[in-house]
């Protein structure tokens, strides 16, 4: 059940990301309408730099709220897991596509694009670590008789192997 509240508010709390990131790429958007970039870069410095510097705190939680949430490494293997999700996030260039998306373009939609695909590089550089993740896990009816099958497990994407795939599976009953 608490596993159920927490997501209704990572959810929450990512519709507010968004509806505040929209409000502040609406206020650039409009800014931008008004005066040439370099004006507001001199003469409208202070607002300007502002104005960017919350897009960017917004524009990075909001992005890792969608890339990242869900993973849940050891400890032990964090460092490890961390620098090959970095490698894989620097080589793809995403971040100057998302930078771009939201300085340049003032499109959400396409953050919301990138943001997903962001994800599926995360994903992507997670496997080679799935082996040491992937374990039987017994409910209750697996001692029921007849008995079901145990599900096969990857704790650390939260997944379960169905129908010869990974679906994501929320964690509610653990």
């Amino acid at each position: 059940m608490e596993e159920i509240q927490n997501r209704i508010t990572r959810e929450s709390r990512r519709v507010e990301l968004k509806k505040i990131l929209c409000e502040r790429l609406d206020k650039l958007r409009r800014n931008l309408e008004l005066y040439p970039r370099q004006v507001l870069k001199t003469v409208y410095r202070k607002g300007y730099e502002a104005l960017s510097r919350e897009i960017g705190a917004l524009l990075t939680e909001y992005v890792s709220e969608t890339a990242f949430h869900g993973f849940y490494p050891l400890k032990s293997d964090a460092e490890e897991i961390s620098a090959a999700v970095y490698r894989a996030v620097e080589e793809s260039g995403i971040q100057s596509e998302i930078s771009a998306a939201a300085y340049e373009r003032q499109d959400i939609n396409e953050i919301d694009r990138l943001a997903e695909k962001l994800r599926r590089l995360t994903e992507a550089a997670l496997e080679p670590f799935y082996p040491g993740y992937i374990c039987l896990y017994l409910k209750e009816e697996c001692f029921d008789n007849p008995p079901d099958c145990p599900e096969i497990r990857n704790l650390l994407t939260g997944c379960i192997w169905r129908d010869g795939r990974w679906v994501r599976k929320e964690r509610e009953d653990e």
